[in-house]
């Protein structure tokens, strides 16, 4: 199914449609972007704001509509939440992944 993570009735659609094709929601995970590897002084105000949306947005909405299925299921299930290596180091060029 095509979605838009940042859009939280895109999320809220995807979390129902898997629910209604498996039965349930069991395991659940986020999505993100590199966003535009430039210097931060060169990087522009929208580059910032669409890896911001993406990255952390998408992943508060996805677990507001993942543990509101796994509860009307009467709980179970598993949610993942992945972050790039530069959540660990950071790398140049790298200024909003």
């Amino acid at each position: 199914m095509k979605a838009d993570i940042s859009k939280p009735s895109d999320v809220e659609a995807l979390i129902q449609k898997a629910a209604e094709r498996f039965g349930r929601l069991d395991i659940a995970n986020n999505a993100g972007i590199e966003g535009v590897w430039v210097p931060i002084v060169r990087q522009s105000e929208a580059d910032w704001d669409r890896t911001i949306a993406i990255n952390l947005k998408c992943v508060r909405l996805s677990l507001k509509y993942e543990i509101r299925q796994m509860l009307r299921q009467g709980g179970g299930g598993a949610i993942v939440n992945m972050a790039s290596i530069t959540g660990l180091i950071g790398l140049t060029g790298a200024s909003s992944v």
